[in-house]
C-alpha cells in the first residue's frame, strides 16, 4: 500500500500523482464505453446510451472527457423539480464535507437518472447513469449492453483478483450487495466455478430470509462476473409445492388402493406404499422414477401381469393413453399367480399425465364366487324336487323357478318372467293348465300385497285336473317379502264330490227327522263333479228342501233327492210323485224363502212347476263352486227336462 489517506493529503505531490493515477484507471476502464459528445446533461440520447462521469470542482461539473462543463444550478435543472432540492443539497455536501450520496431522480426528458457522488483522493466525482432503456443507434451495441446490464433487475458485480468488488450495476449499487451474498460469491470465485448456486441471506429486519441464485462466470486473470437473481417467489412456490406433495404423499400412504402417477414424459412421478405392496415391487426401484414402458416390462418379468401374446401392442396402447391415436380410458382385472385379483383403472389428465389406481378386489371376487356357488347349489337342490316350486318378490317378478315349474309353464322365456308383474303371466299359464278359478286371483294378491299373508283366503288349497288328479297349492312367506309357490301332486287326498256332499246333507237331516222317508238319486261317477269350495251351499240346499217337505207333508211320506250335473250348473231336485195337493203351501214356507235368497246371492235359482206332482229344482252355477277343470263335464241325461 502507498500509505494512509492522511499522508496523501499532507503530501501534495503524492496526492496529485495518486489522483492522476486514479483518474487514469477510471478513464481506462470506461473509455471503451464512452464516446465523445458535446452538449448538456439533459441530452436524452447521450444519457440513454452510457454512464457519464463529472468532476466536481468549485461548484462546477466538468465531464472527465472534457466535452462539457456545467454549473451546479444548470446541472440540477436537468432533473425534475421535486428532486432538485435534494440533489442540490447532496452536491453541496459532497463538495464541502466529502459526504457520498446516491440518488435516483426523474429526468426532464423522461426516464430515471441514477446520480451518485463520492470522493476519490482529493477530488469529488459525480456519476450519472440513465436507468431508461437505451436507444439503439448505429455503432452503439456496447453501449446498449452496458445500459441493459445497468437496468437489469438483478444484482451484478465484478470481482478482481483480490476478491474485491470492482464495479456493480445500478441495482447492486443502489440496494447494496448483502454481506452474506458477497462473502459467498468471494468464496466460490476462488475456485473459478462456473454455474448457479442457491444462497440464503438473512433479512435485516428479522423477517423471512431472502434467496438468490448466484451465477459465477470466470473472466480470466482471477477476475469473475457475478449475477445474483432474487428467487424469493420461486423458493416460496417450491416450498408450497413440496408441502403439497408431502401432504399428498402422507394422505396416499394410508390408502389401501395403489396409486401411480406418470408425468407427461411418461416417467413415474408419484406412488404410494400400497402400489409396492400390491405389485411386490422394491420401493427403492420405484423411487428411481422408471418410465412407463420400463415399469410394465418389469411387471412382466416378475410375472405380475397376466400373460398376453400381444404384450408389445398392449404396452404401446397404455403409453398412448389419453393422446391422439390412443384410448381415452383403461380398465382391466389382473389375476395374479398367488390368487390375488387386482382391478387396474387408468385415467389420463389434460396436462398429459396418467394416473393408475390398483385395487385389491380379491375379497369381493371371492364373496361373489361363493354367492354364485351357493345359488347354483340351491338351484340344483330345488331342481331335484318333484314338486313345482317358484319364488316371487314383492314386485311380482319370478327370480327363480325349478325345473318342474318351468316344465309346467312350457319352458317360457325367463326374460318375460324375470320382470316386475310376471306373476300375472304365471297365473295365466297356470289357469291354462288347471282351469280358471278364484285361487289365481288369490295368488296374485298374496304375492303383491304384503298384508295378504295375514288375510288372504286360500294360501293352501287343492287344484283338480281331470286326467292328473289332485294338486295341492301352497303359498309361503319368505324373508324380504318374497313368496314361495309350491304345486305338489296329492295322491293321499280324497276330493269330495257333489254326490258326497249331498249324501252328507241327507244323512244329517235323517238323523234329526226320522219320520220322513228319503231316497237319493245320484249321477254315475263319470258324471259326478268334485268340489273343494262352497260345500256349505250344497248342504244348505239339501237341508232347506227337506225341511220344507217335512213341514208340509204328512209323516211317513217318501220323498226323493235327485242330483244331476250340467256343463254349467248342478241341479238338486226334491221330488214326490205321490203328492199333488198343497204345493203352494211348500212354496210359502220359510226354508224355501231362505233358499231362494241363498241361491239369488250366487246367481242360482229355485224353480217350482205349477200343477202336477211335487217338484222343486235348485240350480247352483258351477262357477261359484270354484271348480277349476280342463274341460266341463258331460251333460247328465237325467237333467233333461230340468228347468234352466
Amino acid at each position: 500500500m502507498l500509505g494512509s489517506s492522511s499522508e496523501w493529503i499532507h503530501n501534495p505531490v503524492l496526492g496529485l500523482l495518486l489522483v492522476g493515477a486514479v483518474s487514469l484507471v477510471l478513464l481506462a476502464r470506461r473509455l471503451w464505453t464512452l464516446r465523445a459528445q458535446a452538449g448538456q446533461i439533459g441530452d436524452s440520447a447521450s444519457l440513454a446510451r452510457r454512464e457519464r462521469i463529472f468532476r466536481l470542482d468549485r461548484a462546477m461539473l466538468r465531464d472527465v472527457t472534457g466535452t462539457a462543463t456545467l454549473g451546479l444550478p444548470a446541472f440540477c435543472e436537468q432533473v425534475s423539480a421535486a428532486d432538485r432540492p435534494t440533489l442540490g443539497t447532496a452536491l453541496s455536501e459532497l463538495e464541502r464535507t466529502g459526504s457520498p450520496f446516491q440518488l435516483q431522480c426523474g429526468a426532464l426528458t423522461g426516464g430515471t437518472l441514477d446520480i451518485a457522488g463520492q470522493v476519490r483522493g482529493a477530488f469529488a466525482f459525480v456519476s450519472v447513469v440513465s436507468l431508461g432503456m437505451p436507444q439503439r443507434a448505429a455503432g452503439s451495441g456496447e453501449d446498449d449492453a452496458t445500459a441493459l446490464l445497468q437496468a437489469a433487475p438483478i444484482l451484478s458485480w465484478t470481482l478482481d483478483a483480490a476478491q474485491s468488488v470492482r464495479s456493480t450495476n445500478a441495482r447492486a449499487g443502489c440496494e447494496g450487495i448483502p454481506v452474506e451474498l458477497r462473502r459467498r460469491g468471494a468464496e466460490l470465485s476462488r475456485d473459478e466455478l462456473d454455474g448457479c448456486h442457491r444462497v440464503e441471506v438473512a433479512a435485516t429486519d428479522g423477517g423471512a430470509p431472502h434467496h438468490y441464485d448466484l451465477h459465477i462466470t470466470p473472466a480470466g486473470q482471477g477476475e469473475a462476473l457475478l449475477h445474483a437473481v432474487p428467487v424469493d417467489r420461486l423458493v416460496k412456490a417450491e416450498a408450497a409445492l413440496n408441502r403439497f406433495v408431502e401432504t399428498l404423499t402422507e394422505t396416499f400412504a394410508h390408502l389401501p388402493i395403489g396409486l401411480a402417477i406418470f408425468g407427461k414424459a411418461r416417467e413415474l412421478g408419484l406412488f404410494n406404499p400400497a402400489l409396492a405392496e400390491l405389485l411386490r415391487l422394491d420401493p427403492a426401484w420405484l423411487a428411481g422414477r422408471p418410465s412407463l414402458p420400463a415399469f410394465l416390462n418389469h411387471l412382466r418379468e416378475r410375472q405380475t401381469l397376466p400373460d398376453r401374446r400381444d404384450f408389445r401392442e398392449w404396452r404401446e396402447q397404455l403409453v398412448k393413453l389419453g393422446r391422439d391415436g390412443g384410448p381415452s380410458e383403461f380398465s382391466e382385472v389382473w389375476v395374479q399367480s398367488s390368487g390375488r385379483t387386482l382391478r387396474i383403472v387408468g385415467r389420463p389428465h389434460p396436462q398429459g399425465a396418467i394416473a393408475f389406481l390398483l385395487e385389491d378386489i380379491t375379497p369381493a371376487v371371492t364373496l361373489e364366487q361363493q354367492y354364485r356357488e351357493g345359488m347354483q347349489l340351491r338351484d340344483a337342490a330345488l331342481d331335484l324336487q318333484p314338486d313345482a316350486q317358484a319364488i316371487f318378490d314383492v314386485s311380482g317378478a319370478m327370480p327363480f323357478a325349478n325345473a318342474a315349474f318351468r316344465a309346467l309353464l312350457d319352458n317360457a322365456e325367463e326374460a318375460k318372467l324375470a320382470g316386475a308383474g310376471a306373476i300375472r303371466e304365471v297365473a295365466r299359464r297356470c289357469a291354462e293348465q288347471f282351469g280358471e278359478g278364484r285361487i289365481w286371483d288369490d295368488l296374485r294378491q298374496f304375492v303383491t300385497d304384503p298384508r295378504a299373508g295375514d288375510t288372504a283366503d286360500g294360501s293352501d288349497g287343492v287344484l283338480l285336473r281331470a286326467t292328473q288328479g289332485a294338486t295341492s297349492v301352497e303359498l309361503r312367506d319368505l324373508t324380504g317379502g318374497a313368496t314361495m309357490l309350491t304345486l305338489a301332486p296329492r295322491v293321499d287326498v280324497h276330493v269330495p264330490t257333489l254326490s258326497d256332499l249331498l249324501r252328507d246333507g241327507v244323512s244329517q237331516f235323517g238323523n234329526t227327522h226320522p219320520d220322513l222317508g228319503i231316497e237319493v238319486d245320484l249321477p254315475p261317477p263319470d258324471r259326478d263333479i268334485p268340489v273343494h269350495r262352497m260345500d256349505d251351499l250344497v248342504r244348505r240346499t239339501v237341508r232347506n228342501l227337506l225341511l220344507a217337505a217335512s213341514d208340509t207333508l204328512e209323516p211317513e211320506t217318501c220323498v226323493a233327492i235327485h242330483l244331476c250335473c250340467r256343463p254349467d250348473a248342478a241341479v238338486i231336485s226334491l221330488r214326490c210323485p205321490d203328492v199333488t195337493q198343497g204345493l203352494s203351501d211348500i212354496a210359502e214356507t220359510l226354508p224355501i224363502t231362505l233358499l231362494r235368497r241363498y241361491l239369488a246371492d250366487v246367481g242360482g235359482e229355485l224353480f217350482l212347476p205349477e200343477g202336477g206332482t211335487l217338484r222343486i229344482d235348485a240350480t247352483i252355477p258351477l262357477a261359484i263352486l270354484d271348480l277349476p277343470r280342463v274341460s266341463p263335464p258331460r251333460s247328465d241325461p237325467a237333467c233333461e227336462g230340468v228347468a234352466v
